[in-house]
């Protein structure tokens, strides 16, 4: 016979359990276990239980109620393995939820708690790849079916995973911080195949909106922006934005001026209300993209911290491009 529980060694007696010929309480409730690991279920009569009970002077349903219903679940379990319940099963389980004084209403609430529980994995196995075949969907059909879980509990329990599976996905093909077109259809061919669609919150919108934009930034022509600059011959615009312009004063940083950054082919050029200033790319021996702003690490004097009204992030891999 297939073992569900294993045996468990009983507690010693102490000195004084022997002087006054008791026993360790918690025995009656490792015997019982042991009698489970032993033989069939149905050869276990209350009215073993209940001299047991008597033996060990104490009440197991009410003492260790918890237990009694874990041995119960357990068995549930075993019985869920090939995902159907026979008849002979549910009278094994019937006649274990006497013995063991379990409720009807208790023993509903813990099939349901075993059967979601293994609905779950089921469905998470399914999910591994992303994709439901028609034969994974005809499965979960038959094991819906089989285990008699709620519909409205399937449901729910299939659209979290789904839920946390594009989540994941969408969290690692944006680690990043880019989102090829290749990513895209396969985001959108994802979502199609399980049925949802992309329902994602306004902020993720807008971060996979502005990822999709920095992988264009990177792998594809920037596009020239209208200006009324005055450029070089051959000098091409790439990125306008209002901006304030930042240097570190005495160990703070500091605005000095308010105005609109440009990005061009040759260099950044800031018209503020009190100065324009030109950075020639040949000055610049880095950028880098901080919270604050993009800095520009130059070979002489300060080093701004331009800081634009819209996405620092883009400035900074715009203008990381055209240094290249």
């Amino acid at each position: 016979m297939e073992r569900i529980f294993e045996d468990a060694p009983l507690q010693k007696q102490s000195f004084m359990q022997k002087l006054l010929k008791q026993y360790p309480e918690d025995n009656s409730v490792i015997l019982l276990n042991n009698w489970l690991s032993r033989k069939p279920v149905r050869e276990i009569t209350a009215q073993q239980v209940a001299k047991l009970c008597k033996k060990y002077k104490t009440n197991i349903f009410k003492n260790y109620a918890r237990n009694l219903e874990e041995m119960y679940a357990s068995y549930l379990n075993f019985c869920f393995r090939d995902h159907s319940l026979s008849r002979e099963e549910m009278e094994d389980l019937n006649h274990l939820k006497e013995i063991l004084q379990i409720s009807n209403e208790r023993a509903e609430w813990i099939y349901n708690l075993v059967a979601e529980r293994l609905y779950k994995h089921s469905f998470e196995e399914i999910l591994k790849d992303g994709v439901i075949d028609e034969s994974e969907r005809n499965f979960i059909t038959q094991l819906k079916a089989q285990i008699r879980i709620p519909e409205s509990i399937a449901d729910k329990i299939n659209n979290e995973l789904k839920g946390d599976y594009i989540n994941k996905y969408i969290e690692k093909i944006v680690s990043d911080r880019k989102l090829s077109p290749e990513e895209e259809l396969e985001l959108d061919a994802i979502t199609t195949n399980l049925g949802l669609t992309l329902d994602v919150a306004k902020k993720t919108k807008g971060h996979l909106h502005r990822y999709k934009i920095y992988w264009a930034i990177e792998n594809q022509e920037l596009p020239v922006v209208k200006t009324d600059l005055k450029l070089h011959e051959g000098e091409h615009c790439y990125y306008r934005s209002l901006a304030d312009w930042y240097e570190l004063k005495d160990g703070a940083l500091t605005r000095i001026d308010s105005g609109t950054v440009f990005l061009t082919s040759m260099r950044v050029i800031f018209t503020g209300e009190h100065k324009t200033s030109n950075i020639h790319f040949d000055q610049v021996l880095t950028s880098s993209i901080l919270e604050e702003g993009v800095e520009i690490d130059k070979e002489t004097g300060s080093d701004p911290i331009i800081r634009p009204a819209g996405d620092a992030e883009m400035m900074g891999r715009i203008l990381r491009k055209l240094l290249k």
